[in-house]
């Protein structure tokens, strides 16, 4: 398509509808809009063309507000960068949803994705918008004691708010085939080494601060 031939505020000639009906179906089969630059539709319509073409001729301020409503309400994606952004967004909050902290193994998708965006926090350059985006799911998305030491600590925490008796635990037991007792053993001998920030998170942990689990939280004297 010929974005300096196309006009967008013409009528809704044979070539919009073709191209509104071809998005539709495009998204009534994947629910939304991020297509592909060559992507041709089963009847062999240029579909990734007329999107491209709609998002220069927008950004070229020629797309009228109603096309923009249109596309919009099928869920267009102007903005693949920030699109693609968002989306690795959404998977780092599901997985904190269900795992309580964002230490995702680098060799994964979305854990390296989040290396990156903790290496540009490191060097000061991140998007104040996005870094209050990761804070809003988890305020020390940066791993500021080590990705291990985080995953361990949620472990421990979701075992204890689960209601297992603290007391129970021994310098030998084991969660999801982590030393987690030898690893709490260690936080607590070495608690005047700890990093200022990791030691009133594991002391939050054997405190009757957390109304759910005061009880749990106690630690037993032989992890002391």
């Amino acid at each position: 398509m010929d974005l300096i031939a196309f006009n967008p505020r013409g009528p809704l000639s044979r070539s919009r509808r073709r191209g509104l009906t071809a998005a539709q179906a495009f998204h009534d089969t994947h629910a939304h809009l991020d297509v592909p630059a060559d992507y041709l539709d089963p009847v062999g319509y240029a579909l990734g063309t007329f999107i491209t073409t709609m998002r220069e001729a927008r950004t070229a301020g020629r797309l009228d507000h109603d096309w923009i409503t249109e596309l919009d309400a099928l869920g267009m994606v102007w903005d693949k960068h920030q699109a693609a952004w968002r989306a690795r967004l959404t998977t780092a909050a599901d997985y904190h949803r269900t795992h309580g902290h964002l230490a995702i193994p680098a060799t994964t998708p979305t854990g390296a994705w989040l290396a990156e965006q903790r290496s540009l926090a490191a060097r000061g350059e991140p998007d104040p918008a996005r870094a209050a985006d990761l804070a809003a799911i988890a305020p020390d998305w940066q791993l500021p004691h080590g990705p291990d030491w985080h995953r361990k600590y949620h472990l421990l925490r979701t075992h204890l708010t689960a209601g297992n008796d603290p007391a129970l635990l021994g310098r030998n037991t084991v969660l999801d085939t982590v030393k987690i007792g030898s690893w709490l053993h260690r936080q607590l001998t070495g608690w005047s080494t700890l990093l200022s920030a990791a030691a009133p998170a594991v002391r939050h942990r054997s405190h009757a601060e957390d109304p759910p689990v005061d009880r749990q939280t106690q630690l037993p004297s032989h992890l002391r």
